[in-house]
């Protein structure tokens, strides 16, 4: 990738300036979003890229207002935004374990309207298994603290678990949960900054996908 970002500025020879506005969830901000922002500014260093994390379903009604451009968790054939790619959300527990004793469940979850944890409570309502909230934090670090104190079980996107969580992820015990989608929205806005951050970002997560083939 940084091979491909350093012949796409000697090609283009393109300098653009300015401020990008990018609003995106607190997992992929954690894994994805700093990796592309530094691959981003080698091609052009004179544009800042302002981030900021929340609730994308919340966030999409901000779009040009004060976001430029949304990297939004969203259902599968949302039917909205540039889909970059589709991945699995998975369960994290301390040592990837569910004691059965612990009921109910004790869960580490984003507050309302995530839609994470709207997904994880109803995997658990279908098939009755107990739970209640432990924890309900906007921050991932604190999700992740609880989880790894064995305190709670939480769920979050497969991409943004790092090799230091792999051990957590719990194979068996809970419920299967749906595929999220990961889309792009960009506000109506030309400025050639956003253009450019846009397409590279689309770009970066189509190649991506051609090298898991």
């Amino acid at each position: 990738m940084e091979l491909q970002a350093e012949i796409w500025k000697r090609l283009e020879n393109v300098e653009i300036a300015g401020n990008v506005r990018l609003g995106v969830t607190e997992d992929h901000a954690a894994e994805i979003v700093p990796r592309l922002v530094g691959l981003f500014r080698k091609l052009h260093p004179d544009v800042d890229v302002d981030i900021q994390t929340g609730m994308t379903l919340a966030m999409r009604h901000e779009l040009g207002h004060p976001y430029d451009i949304m990297l939004a968790a969203q259902q599968p054939d949302s039917r909205g935004g540039i889909v970059l790619h589709r991945e699995k959300l998975v369960w994290l527990s301390r040592d990837g374990k569910i004691r059965r004793y612990e009921v109910p469940l004790p869960l580490a979850v984003y507050p309302e309207g995530c839609l994470y944890r709207r997904w994880a409570i109803d995997a658990l309502d279908r098939i009755k298994m107990p739970w209640r909230i432990a924890i309900s934090s906007p921050s991932r670090t604190a999700i992740l603290a609880v989880v790894a104190e064995g305190f709670a079980v939480s769920v979050l996107p497969a991409t943004s678990i790092g090799p230091g969580l792999r051990k957590s992820i719990v194979s068996r015990g809970l419920p299967p949960l749906p595929n999220l989608e990961v889309a792009l929205y960009r506000a109506d806005d030309r400025r050639a900054a956003t253009e450019a951050f846009a397409d590279f970002i689309v770009e970066r997560f189509a190649t991506r996908s051609r090298a898991l083939r």
